[in-house]
């Protein structure tokens, strides 16, 4: 058997085969690009979907795409983008870089204190991060329609399986979720106007989160990449 790892980083998709002992038989990388205008700095949540296509057909160029037996999925914390109820993006991501949601930021650390936020989540207080960030989304009129907020991996989790999950560790850089308690933080959730539906559920890490469908959720998302891993899994 062989597997795929595909990582959703900030500026380019990588994919990783390798065989049950860990060598390395193909890897493919996909670069794209930022959209940046002062303290704005957005992203196509598209081009997470795309690169991740090219980045998988590179890796498997030459080898037999039925041994693959799984993929497993990782990506840059904290790039969100909102979504519609179809699964389809709003607009653009704004990325774990973008600083305008400097006054949210400042009122939810009035609102629960500092030390409630990091004790918590195990982050300090942050613009860049989903708490401050999704606030300002909703605030800003610029994401009509607005349904779910998810990050770079549970919107890779969408798309392939239906399924937009991410684990702790992403939930927590997101500034959303109480590591202590194993949940999402309802206070947090309060004072940003955040609803527990508008978030993604919340599985431990490597958990299987589903088979990979065969068409795409969204008819905004290239079909591409369901695709090639339905000929894998199938």
């Amino acid at each position: 058997m062989e597997f795929i790892g595909l990582d959703i980083g900030t500026t380019g998709a990588k994919a990783l085969l390798a065989d049950e002992r860990g060598r390395v038989l193909g890897k493919g990388y996909a670069g794209y690009g930022l959209i940046s205008d002062g303290p704005r700095i957005e992203q196509r949540a598209g081009d997470w979907i795309e690169g991740g296509a090219k980045a998988v057909r590179q890796a498997l160029e030459g080898r037999d795409p039925s041994r693959v037996a799984a993929v497993a999925v990782s990506a840059q914390g904290a790039s969100t983008a909102a979504f519609d109820a179809g699964g389809r993006p709003i607009g653009n991501a704004i990325t774990w870089m973008d600083a305008r949601a400097g006054a949210e930021a400042a009122e939810l650390a009035d609102a629960l204190g500092s030390e409630y936020i990091y004790r918590n989540t195990g982050w300090r207080i942050n613009p860049a991060l989903d708490a401050a960030k999704i606030l300002y989304m909703k605030r800003s009129g610029k994401y009509p329609g607005a349904k779910h907020f998810y990050s770079t991996a549970e919107y890779v989790n969408l798309f392939l399986a239906g399924n937009p999950v991410c684990d702790p560790t992403c939930a927590a850089i997101r500034q959303l979720y109480n590591v202590p308690g194993g949940c999402y933080d309802e206070r947090i959730l309060r004072a940003a106007g955040i609803l527990t539906g508008e978030l993604p559920e919340v599985l431990p890490a490597g958990a299987l989160i589903g088979a990979v469908m065969k068409k795409s959720k969204g008819k905004a998302n290239p079909n591409i990449l369901n695709e090639i891993f339905t000929k894998l899994l199938s």
